[in-house]
């Protein structure tokens, strides 16, 4: 199995302690660390750390190519993940190019900035899981008829 030593940006963390980051080079690539690992390392959202990765064998490799094996400390990077959008509207009209729910790094809006347009009713967040095993995954939508 190949294994590949890359910065990740830590870009979110789920309630069971896994936590998702992107590799911080040209072509950003979406990364799971699972609970045990984020827990023991202490991962911390908003920061930079130097990994062992290997690709990722799930089902949503996909979606996620890559699977932390371990963390080798902090690094000082710069965030690789999208720019804030400028207002509500933008993230109202991102949204509003695509017919189905998509997950933030998709649509190249902060989950900040998605938080701010749901909580104004201007967008539709959905939560749904793969099984009642599986984690929330999060996706949002410009109205109910995408969804």
């Amino acid at each position: 199995m190949t294994t590949r030593i890359e910065v990740i940006y830590i870009t979110n963390s789920i309630e069971s302690g896994s936590t998702f980051a992107v590799t911080a080079d040209d072509e950003p690539s979406q990364v799971y660390v699972p609970a045990s690992i984020a827990k023991a390392c202490e991962l911390e959202v908003g920061l930079a750390y130097s990994a062992v990765l290997v690709p990722n064998l799930h089902t949503n490799a996909e979606k996620t190519p890559w699977l932390c094996v371990s963390i080798r400390g902090r690094e000082n990077a710069l965030d690789p993940t999208p720019a804030p959008a400028q207002s509500v509207s933008d993230v109202v009209e991102r949204l509003a190019e695509y017919e189905c729910p998509v997950d933030a790094y998709e649509i190249g809006c902060s989950e900040a900035d998605l938080e701010a347009a749901w909580q104004q009713s201007k967008i539709v967040k959905v939560e749904a899981r793969e099984s009642p095993h599986h984690d929330v995954c999060v996706l949002w939508a410009a109205d109910l008829g995408c969804v």
